[in-house]
């Protein structure tokens, strides 16, 4: 009985420690170019890069809830601590591309096909905090926009004046992530985008530590009014015209928690009079540490509806979410692929702004032992989020609907495909 019981307690701390290490990410400061996506390579593509000059840093816009350390070492201002305030911080931060290298050097790697991570490095070279606006702490649902003197408001705008496209994205990190890690991937966002328009870094409190997973599920709970408040500002004191979302991992039941507050709370509006307010286009929803019951209750509550389309990301190889299914003891949204039950599936299949995308044919094309951080680390699927972010159509971006009617799969010449298309 004791051998029996002290097998099972090294199985459980094996699983952990795969859980744990799930949704690692890479070191502060070394942040390398992700393959390129297929089909990114074209001739208009490549003159909008030659039109940037790559030695100016990239701004990246910070809402962080993480406590502000009065005492930082190097540039990160943030611990991994909650803020303690019903308010969000806000920041901007700089981030520098290939230094060291030239910008002929940068556009070639930025334009490479062979699917491998590239030698352009992004690190975050300072971080500028200004001050939150003082706010009604009972109501963040403003109708007049009454911020415009704030810094962080006129740069945000500043920089949508100033660019071709007048669109702001946002990502919203995964459990175990820094803060410098996730502001440097933002600024790779925007260099793919030959920096057109503007990106927010949503940088809730992860400890960065992959022994806190609990405390990460957590700080992403508190962090839902942050977002919801997030959503309300950029609708009433930006210029805007379309906004992105994505999430990854834990970060997903934020964006989905949040926009299902916002749809409760103005539930005399309309679907379109909601999306003409808030101008969200996309909501990417990537590999969703997410309880897959409480996702059909958000659609129940037509979260979907602020948006012009939702997309969710699964993989039946997911490992992370494999065990966090069996620490829950539910199902997550991220493997609903490998198991959903009929009245979940025919939930979905009445929704025709949500799309449900089986990722597991894809795996073999990143090296990945987890099957977790597919969204940027595989050329296939990083290519489908940008085309569904442009607004295709799953038709149109080459995906073929799967076995069971409800989940697009990516045929096994997706590439070929995909470049025929250009």
């Amino acid at each position: 009985m004791k051998h029996e019981l002290t097998h099972n307690r090294l199985i459980f701390a094996a699983l952990l420690l795969l859980l744990l290490t799930g949704c690692a990410t890479p070191q502060p400061g070394m942040t390398r170019l992700a393959a390129t996506p297929i089909g990114y390579v074209s001739q208009l593509q490549s003159a909008r890069l030659n039109e940037v000059n790559h030695k100016d840093n990239i701004p990246v816009f910070i809402v962080s809830g993480r406590n502000v350390v009065p005492n930082p070492r190097g540039v990160n201002p943030f611990g991994d601590e909650r803020n303690d305030a019903p308010v969000p911080n806000l920041g901007i931060a700089k981030v520098s591309v290939g230094e060291g290298m030239t910008s002929g050097e940068i556009i070639a790697d930025t334009l490479k096909t062979n699917g491998r991570r590239g030698k352009t490095r992004f690190r975050l070279k300072n971080v500028e905090l200004i001050p939150t606006p003082p706010v009604d702490h009972f109501s963040i649902e403003h109708e007049d926009a009454h911020f415009q003197d704030n810094p962080w408001v006129k740069e945000l705008n500043k920089v949508l004046r100033n660019s071709r496209s007048k669109k702001i994205s946002i990502y919203v990190h995964g459990y175990n992530t820094e803060f410098i890690t996730s502001a440097e991937l933002c600024a790779e966002v925007v260099h793919f985008h030959a920096r057109e328009g503007a990106v927010i870094n949503f940088a809730w409190p992860s400890q960065g530590n992959i022994g806190a997973y609990l405390a990460d599920k957590g700080n992403a709970e508190y962090s839902t009014r942050h977002f919801r408040g997030l959503l309300e500002l950029l609708a009433r004191e930006t210029c805007a015209e379309k906004i992105d979302i994505v999430a990854h991992s834990a970060g997903n039941p934020i964006v989905v928690n949040a926009m299902k507050e916002i749809r409760i709370l103005q539930r005399h509006m309309t679907a379109d009079q909601l999306r003409d307010k808030y101008k969200v286009n996309s909501v990417v929803l990537a590999a969703p540490d997410m309880d897959l019951q409480t996702f059909i209750n958000a659609v129940f509550d037509r979260f979907h509806e602020l948006a012009q389309g939702v997309a969710v990301y699964t993989s039946q190889t997911d490992k992370a979410l494999d065990i966090a299914r069996k620490l829950f003891r539910a199902e997550r949204l991220g493997r609903a692929a490998a198991d959903m039950d009929g009245w979940e599936k025919d939930t979905l299949t009445q929704v025709n702004r949500i799309e449900m995308i089986d990722v597991t044919n894809a795996e073999g094309q990143s090296r990945e032992l987890l099957g977790h951080n597919y969204f940027y680390r595989n050329p296939w699927v990083s290519t489908d989020i940008g085309l569904f972010v442009e607004n295709f159509s799953p038709e149109e971006r080459n995906l073929v609907p799967g076995e069971n009617g409800l989940f697009w799969t990516f045929p096994d010449n997706y590439d070929q495909l995909v470049r025929a298309r250009r």
